[in-house]
């Protein structure tokens, strides 16, 4: 899964230092054609649109909700939408719940290899000194020391690095992303909270490459030059995830990356990137959730809450449930 760690670590090595959660959209100063452009392309994909849906079969009905992983304003508002759902969930089912991450923290505690450089030289002296120097400030601003990320394999490290400065404040002072709130929510109302995710087989998708080639692909992202003042679009995606745009993230995100590399050998790399974590990361694990929502939406009303670029696609969890047999239907997000 060495294109995943790549999008990883482009994704996070490429923005500013200090980033805003808030501020204007970068699409909507977009020419109207270009706009018009990207709306038609995100159109074409199944449920480009909508956070918030129905889905029923047999007379049992369950609501799914795209989640954001990190702290959001809009989330308050979320969440007072999540007690008027037009049903009444007998269980709530997200990706990893809150023990489950705990378990597999220890578990990569417990095994330092999946995680550490335990032999030979650091990362210092496998990236040298000039990339090593790229990379130090982006450590200063999360908070790692430099010594202690020198032994962090690339895959770990880019996890570290991934999430936008201006949520790791908020996660430090003890806010969550929607998802955790929502099992915050199904314990305050005595429901059964369970993970979709086995943590052993998301394990698998980011720590089975070989130390070498993770080093590899580091380097070269590191090398890129990304463009640093126009990298990070955590506004824009916050945006237009509220507006419930999600492909449309997903179009803009992967047409900027390919925008700031200078060769056709690296537009074509980083087109792979986006291709491998769509297949990876994302389908791959619908594929693995798809078993157990369709058991279970069959027979229990369910509230579920996933990561919303699992929602649009082919092969995104609401058409693969539409496959199953069930009635897909787009509820509003907010309660009029």
């Amino acid at each position: 899964m060495l294109r995943l760690i790549a999008a990883i670590l482009i994704s996070c090595l490429a923005g500013p230092l200090s980033a805003s959660c808030e501020g204007p959209a970068k699409f909507d100063a977009l020419p109207e054609a270009e706009r018009a452009a990207y709306e038609q392309r995100a159109s074409e994909v199944p449920f480009s649109e909508g956070l918030l849906w129905q889905v029923e079969r047999d007379g049992v009905s369950s609501v799914i909700v795209g989640t954001l992983h990190f702290p959001a304003k809009g989330h308050a508002q979320l969440m007072t939408r999540i007690d008027t759902l037009p049903i009444t969930p007998h269980q709530v089912l997200i990706e990893l719940t809150k023990g489950d991450e705990i378990a597999m923290l220890r578990h990569i505690t417990a095994n330092p290899d999946l995680y550490l450089i335990n032999e030979g030289p650091s990362l210092i002296d496998r990236l040298g000194d000039d990339l090593w120097t790229k990379l130090k400030p982006k450590l200063a601003v999360k908070g790692l020391p430099a010594f202690m990320a020198a032994r962090y394999q690339p895959w770990f490290l880019g996890l570290a690095l991934s999430v936008p400065p201006c949520a790791s404040a908020d996660l430090r002072a003890g806010k969550h992303g929607l998802d955790r709130q929502i099992e915050n929510w199904a314990a305050e109302n005595a429901l059964q909270v369970r993970s979709l995710d086995n943590f052993h087989h998301v394990l698998s998708l980011l720590a089975s490459d070989p130390l070498d080639e993770q080093i590899d692909i580091m380097k070269w992202s590191l090398s890129l030059d990304l463009d640093q003042q126009g990298a990070d679009d955590t506004a824009e995606m916050l945006s237009l995830y509220f507006r419930e745009k999600i492909q449309l993230i997903w179009e803009r995100a992967s047409d900027k990356a390919m925008a700031q590399v200078n060769t056709p050998e690296d537009v074509q790399r980083v087109k792979e990137l986006f291709l491998d974590v769509q297949a990876g990361l994302i389908e791959e694990r619908n594929a693995f959730w798809l078993e157990t929502l369709a058991s279970e939406l069959a027979q229990t009303p369910t509230l579920i809450a996933v990561g919303a670029m699992h929602l649009p696609g082919d092969n995104g969890i609401l058409a693969l449930l539409q496959h199953q047999g069930f009635t897909i239907s787009r509820l509003p997000l907010y309660d009029k």
